[in-house]
């Protein structure tokens, strides 16, 4: 091989190494950009508080509601999830809109729903009928500055917090927050 032969094989490498590194953000980027244009629209009641990490940042800490499912009785719940403790076995929670326009719990499946818009979840735990969730999607970052105003909408009682989540093949996507008085 002449040494111009070996320099275009390195660079031919390289550029391949760089446009593999490239694709996997951009997919990313562009799956949410997806979920957030096509997937369906669900509005979660929204508690939060502010805490402060010093190598993290500002950022407010939700927590979605319902973080609870009560199946019908305890031998469905076995049937559904076996143990009672945090799975390593993903749970797929599909939702409806309760009469008030709040996302609700409808059905959990240990299968992948028909539809699209579901949420796959990992962690959570089951005590006797009930399933205890918790939600992928809890933090928000934001200005520092902004942070402790926001936590103190949040901790009103008055003010009404909701969060529109986009969902789609699994994933939940933040669309916004929205604080009513």
């Amino acid at each position: 091989m002449t040494p111009q032969t070996v320099k275009m094989i390195r660079v031919s490498i390289f550029a391949l190494a760089a446009l593999a590194f490239l694709a996997v953000p951009l997919s990313i980027a562009y799956r949410y950009h997806t979920i957030q244009k096509e997937g369906e629209s669900f509005t979660f009641r929204v508690e939060g508080y502010d805490p402060y990490a010093p190598m993290l940042g500002r950022f407010v800490r939700i927590r979605l509601q319902p973080a609870t499912y009560r199946f019908a009785d305890e031998a469905e719940a076995e049937r559904t999830v076996r143990y009672s403790y945090r799975q390593e076995h993903p749970l797929y929670l599909e939702f409806t809109a309760d009469n008030n326009g709040l996302a609700k719990i409808s059905k959990v499946s240990t299968q992948v729903p028909a539809t699209r818009s579901y949420w796959k979840i990992t962690n959570y735990y089951r005590y006797n009928a009930e399933l205890n969730i918790t939600y992928p999607l809890n933090r928000v970052y934001m200005n520092e500055y902004r942070a402790p105003q926001w936590e103190k909408q949040l901790a009103d009682r008055k003010v009404k917090t909701t969060a529109v989540i986009r969902l789609q093949d699994g994933i939940g996507v933040l669309d916004k927050i929205e604080i009513k008085p």
